[in-house]
């Protein structure tokens, strides 16, 4: 997934602030726990956090995604 973003896992992993980073990490965040089928906790490990971090990632994804665009053309170029 991060390839297609031009964004590496090392950036997906890091404590980076950036936005298009963390927009990042809030997909791949979503993708393992709906898709994938991790919990919390696994997907927290996978990103270098707390499974409450990984939880906040879930729920922003599912708070912007229907009105934020630079999420929406993120997903779209990781998840055709």
């Amino acid at each position: 997934m991060a390839s297609r973003s031009c964004t590496t896992l090392d950036v997906v992993k890091s404590s980076s602030r950036i936005e298009d980073h963390v927009n990042v990490r809030c997909i791949v965040a979503y993708w393992l726990y709906h898709h994938a089928g991790l919990s919390y906790t696994e997907v927290g490990r996978f990103l270098k956090r707390d499974h409450t971090s990984a939880m906040y990632l879930v729920g922003r994804y599912i708070d912007r995604i229907n009105t934020d665009t630079k999420l929406q053309e993120e997903k779209n170029r990781m998840l055709p």
